[in-house]
């Protein structure tokens, strides 16, 4: 009789034993190869952040270079367009009391009556061109330098408008500026966040802006050539800055025409 049938739970338990020590033993192996796979990952990807680090990053010195002449030209672009709506700045004009300013409006009606007239163009009933509530009151004494350079494109543009000898000017309406109403415009915003080289010497000063708007609308009853006539002198001017920014054209006629209408 053989020792393993004398001693059956003694091999037994040796047979478990070696069992579960090969399992340990492919486990803790398998695991280790496992864990040098990851340290020989992890110092592949350090060796790479090392370079990357060291390397200097893109653009290279010419396109740098590029980019550099590029904003320059930009900004010297900007500078031209500023400097062209400064020669049309309001600001420039002088300030006046409100009564000086009642009597140059007063002037401005006649005259353009005057011309109105001389050109039988007929005018909108008991029209002030736009400033009609100063033919009963003054305008604030804040307002009268802005009003009086208004006034001024007003009788410029105005006038060229009479040149072009339209039939007849249907109507005639300026929104108040906000200065007249006591409104005042709201002041450029910084910028949010903390730029680069400015450490904490505070927000950038606001830009002022390069023009005021001051919207008018015209509507008149004329040939295609004084439409035409009219909106070359107004865009060519060089008093003022005037910009279209919107243009409706309606022919009185709405109804096509017919051979009847032909006139050969």
């Amino acid at each position: 009789m053989s020792w393993i049938q004398e001693n059956k739970f003694i091999a037994g338990l040796a047979g478990v034993t070696a069992v579960i020590g090969g399992a340990i033993l492919y486990f803790g192996s398998s695991q280790g190869s496992q864990y040098d796979e990851k340290v020989t990952e992890y110092q592949t990807l350090k060796d790479q952040y090392s370079k990357l680090e060291k390397a200097k990053p893109y653009p290279s010195n010419g396109n740098l270079n590029d980019k550099k002449a590029n904003i320059a030209q930009y900004e010297e672009v900007i500078k031209d367009v500023r400097n062209t709506f400064s020669a049309f700045k309001a600001g420039n004009t002088g300030t006046i009391t409100p009564q000086e300013f009642s009597n140059l409006r007063v002037t401005m009606d006649k005259e353009l009556r005057d011309v109105f007239s001389n050109a039988d163009i007929t005018l909108p009933k008991d029209t002030a061109f736009g400033f009609e509530k100063y033919k009963s009151s003054l305008p604030k004494p804040e307002a009268t330098k802005m009003l009086k350079y208004e006034l001024g494109a007003v009788q410029w543009l105005l006038s060229q408008l009479a040149e072009s000898r339209p039939a007849e000017v249907n109507n005639i309406l300026r929104p108040q500026l906000d200065v007249e109403t006591g409104q005042s415009a709201a002041p450029a915003q910084p910028t949010r966040g903390r730029q680069r080289g400015r450490g904490n010497r505070g927000a950038p000063a606001p830009v002022e802006k390069a023009y005021t708007l001051m919207p008018m609308e015209l509507a008149f009853t004329g040939s295609e050539s004084s439409v035409r006539e009219f909106l070359k002198n107004m865009v060519n001017s060089k008093q003022y800055f005037f910009s279209i920014r919107a243009l409706r054209i309606r022919n009185e006629k709405q109804t096509a025409p017919n051979v009847k209408d032909a006139n050969f």
